[in-house]
């Protein structure tokens, strides 16, 4: 293991070479509602390209950070495919 006395978006920049723009889960919201949204895979976005991600519609804080950051989200009721833990990255696997 390696470890790195930085932060990570300065990690980040030092291995693409431009500053990452870092949006949180939930927005600038509580703890609690980051939970909650982590809890229903508000970390789990797919990019479908620059710009451009997929997820659950149940993240609405994380979905509203993000288009205020001006990705453009998609969105999909995925109750039954999150039974089983799957979420839009899951879905690709196939691919």
């Amino acid at each position: 293991m390696i470890e790195h006395d930085t932060t990570l978006e300065d990690l980040l920049e030092s291995i693409i070479g431009v500053r990452p723009v870092m949006i949180p889960v939930a927005g600038n919201y509580s703890q609690e509602q980051i939970d909650i949204e982590t809890h229903f895979d508000a970390t789990n976005f797919l990019v479908i390209k620059p710009g451009l991600v997929i997820g659950y519609d149940r993240n609405y804080r994380t979905i509203q950070a993000l288009r205020n950051a001006g990705v453009e989200v998609l969105t999909f009721n995925g109750n039954q495919l999150s039974l089983g833990m799957g979420s839009a990255r899951c879905m690709s696997m196939p691919l």
